[in-house]
């Protein structure tokens, strides 16, 4: 019997998922904080966490819910394992989420993982590690403090809330669970609660007289959202920070738009479709194919889907343009990348049911491409430990250096090295760049710092 027959894809995706992991842990551990960190734990060193947000919410910010949760991980920063404790604990619960999501809709599973729970846990780490490495920044996406406790935990929270109205349950602690996850989009990440509050009113619509209980669910998470956007949306800090773009109309913002989304379509996406083709491929295989269907009928789901798509990027993009007349930045878009991803997985799914093409794949196609992503996995496994170990001994020097030279007017410093994955906490040449003098204060030392010209910079 040759070695293809005795592995299976649940095999290859196991081994891909322990790389993963293993990089992910890695990552997690040599991850520094980086830049607003700095004033997190400045402005809780002075206030304490609930006075920050308070002063937050007037002044600048008025993500109430995330700010709260940053400043409280900034004030255990003390503590030398916390940022690689909360770093795992986003990639637990974003598997949790995952696996709670894939549980909810598990009829459209293949038959052999519909009640296999290790299985199910399986595909949610593989969905995962597709989802990290389609980030478009996965240093800001996944490892910048002051950003995950906004956009990587509200997309968290988005699959949970997926998973609690989609399941078969109606009780207390699923409707406490909904409020909960609901609230926190709300008043964490004001775009993707734009764009989840539309989702679930049209959802609501089509649920109404076909199930009433997910149409209750999808109403109590539309009245949560709304609520804890609303309170997020009337912070006065909300009007300081407008203050600081020009204003303009809702017609020109939406002519406008049309050229931010362009610019996301056509010169961000192209970035991240080699991983979603990559990990697509043997992704489906995770769905259950029960029917077949006529290329014209997967012409009209490819039509409407496209236009689904494009829709719903228009409209996360449209109140960023709206407010900043640019295009949406790159740890804002993790919810796009899913998009895609969905979106692709979606497409080579019904490519798969045209029964005259399914016949022409390879049945080893798939354990090809899983090799593939093994492969990369490790290859970035061993590239990320050498790159992010550096980085992160450098930067700890770095630290060392400013605690002794801290009598010093000025202090010069020399450019740390690649950060690979991470988002690095590089300063500039320029002593009053806001960077820079985030790091000073968050530091407490009374010495400009700036980075120190070598003959490569």
């Amino acid at each position: 019997m040759r070695i293809r027959d005795k592995i299976d894809l649940k095999t290859l995706i196991i081994i891909s998922n322990v790389i993963f992991i293993l990089l992910y842990v890695i990552l997690a551990s040599n991850n520094r904080i980086a830049h607003d960190d700095y004033y997190s734990i400045y402005i809780v060193n002075k206030l304490g966490v609930i006075d920050s947000v308070i002063y937050q919410y007037n002044n600048w910010c008025t993500r109430y819910i995330s700010v709260f949760l940053s400043f409280t991980i900034s004030s255990l920063l003390k503590y030398k394992y916390t940022l690689f404790i909360y770093n795992i604990i986003l990639l637990k619960l974003f598997v949790i989420s995952v696996y709670y999501s894939l549980n909810a809709c598990k009829s459209i599973l293949n038959e052999s993982a519909r009640n296999d729970k290790l299985q199910i846990l399986n595909y949610s780490v593989f969905f995962v590690s597709a989802i990290f490495y389609a980030s478009f920044n996965i240093g800001e996406t996944w490892f910048w403090l002051s950003s995950t406790s906004t956009y990587l935990l509200s997309v968290i929270m988005l699959f949970f809330a997926f998973s609690f109205i989609f399941n078969n349950k109606g009780n207390m602690a699923n409707k406490i669970s909904i409020t909960l996850v609901s609230v926190f989009i709300g008043g964490s990440n004001g775009t993707l609660s734009l764009l989840l509050l539309l989702v679930l009113f049209v959802l609501f619509l089509l649920y109404k007289q076909k199930n009433k209980l997910i149409a209750n669910k999808l109403l109590l998470s539309f009245v949560c959202v709304l609520i804890s956007f609303l309170i997020l949306y009337s912070g006065n800090g909300n009007n300081i920070r407008s203050g600081c773009f020009n204003s303009i109309s809702v017609l020109d913002s939406f002519i406008l738009n049309i050229k931010t989304t362009a610019i996301i379509l056509f010169m961000r996406v192209p970035n991240i479709l080699i991983y979603i083709l990559l990990f697509i491929i043997p992704t489906f295989h995770i769905f259950g194919n029960t029917q077949n269907i006529t290329k014209s009928t997967f012409t009209k789901r490819f039509l409407v889907s496209t236009s689904i798509l494009l829709s719903l990027l228009f409209v996360f993009q449209l109140p960023i343009t709206y407010k900043t007349q640019d295009v949406a930045a790159v740890r804002t878009l993790l919810p796009i990348s899913i998009l895609f991803f969905i979106y692709g997985l979606y497409l080579i799914y019904n490519i798969n049911q045209i029964e005259s093409f399914r016949l022409r794949i390879p049945k080893t196609f798939a354990p090809l491409v899983l090799v593939c992503i093994i492969l990369f996995n490790f290859w970035n496994l061993q590239t990320q430990y050498k790159v992010t170990e550096n980085y992160a001994s450098k930067y700890d020097e770095r630290i060392e250096t400013i605690k002794k030279l801290s009598h010093m007017d000025t202090i010069a410093l020399k450019p740390l090295p690649s950060s690979g994955f991470l988002y690095s906490s590089e300063i500039t040449f320029d002593a009053n760049h806001f960077s820079n003098k985030q790091m000073k204060v968050g530091l407490q030392i009374k010495s400009e710092l700036i980075l120190r010209k070598t003959k490569h910079t």
